[in-house]
């Protein structure tokens, strides 16, 4: 236990939890007691639907904690994915789908996604035009399922869903400047594989006309937690783009590539820093 990390954080902590970090290593703490359950809605990536996002975020639902506890809900985009787009891994795996994506995506440089080196610098050169097709339908659609069946403590985003938690958040936030609309009410984003936007008037990383970087983060204060491989080809536009739209980002790193986290380490640190979110969201004022 002498190499063991402490840090002021523990001292809130029960006495079954202490023992199991130490026991541990210090490498699997389990996450705080809640005072009530934890309720997630998750979003899948392009090329993908509620099976397979279940899929990706097993490991992180069973280190947030139990079943009866930690509840995740999954919500499909409607723009089916072209078939040519869809990973075959997938296929093998769930099936003939339907695979969905939330929107659809053009860009100026005429490189698709199967081209995966390409896409990847044409995203992260500011000249090349990108057009979402359908994206506020796709918001309005999220936003309305949030009322219905929310609250929820914390949105989760693979890929183009974690795409669509941002747009949604500084959507909302922008409407609450113009004195039109409620702050979002989930405690916290998770951003796993993330992108920035590229191409909406909801926090684009590269605004037409505009700075490549945000002087000042349009999404300040509302906390999120990114989680992305570090043989992913989009980690760099990834963590630079996410830095500069989030004052308050926690990152996160993975062995894998554009993946879930697969580590029970790192998948412990992603859930301990949603927790910390959503009881400091629950104890705060208002």
């Amino acid at each position: 236990a002498d190499d063991v990390e402490v840090h002021a954080a523990m001292l809130s902590w029960d006495e079954q939890r202490l023992s199991t970090y130490f026991e541990s290593g210090g490498k699997a703490s389990a996450p705080p007691p809640p005072q009530r359950s934890l309720r997630v809605l998750s979003l899948h990536g392009g090329g993908g639907n509620r099976n397979v996002n279940a899929m990706q975020v097993s490991r992180l639902r069973r280190a947030l904690g139990p079943p009866d506890v930690v509840h995740f809900d999954f919500l499909e985009g409607d723009h089916a994915w072209k078939s040519e787009n869809i990973d075959p891994r997938l296929v093998q795996l769930f099936g003939p789908g339907p695979y969905w994506g939330w929107y659809g995506v053009e860009n100026a440089s005429g490189h698709g996604q199967n081209d995966r080196d390409a896409y990847v610098k044409a995203m992260m050169d500011p000249a090349v035009g990108f057009e979402y097709i359908g994206y506020e339908a796709a918001l309005d659609r999220l936003e309305r399922h949030i009322s219905e069946h929310g609250p929820y403590d914390a949105l989760v985003g693979f890929s183009q869903g974690a795409i669509m938690v941002t747009m949604l958040t500084a959507r909302a936030l922008q409407r609450v400047a113009r004195g039109e609309g409620a702050p979002p009410a989930w405690a916290c984003n998770v951003l796993l594989s993330a992108l920035p936007p590229r191409a909406s008037p909801y926090a684009p990383i590269f605004p037409p006309g505009g700075s490549p970087l945000h002087a000042s983060p349009p999404i300040a204060r509302l906390p999120a937690i990114a989680c992305m491989g570090r043989q992913d080809p989009f980690a760099p536009y990834g963590r630079q783009g996410l830095g500069s739209i989030y004052g308050a980002l926690e990152w996160f790193e993975h062995g894998g590539g554009h993946e879930t986290a697969k580590e029970a380490e790192v998948n412990s640190e992603v859930a301990e820093a949603i927790w910390r979110a959503v009881e400091g969201h629950r104890s705060s004022p208002g």
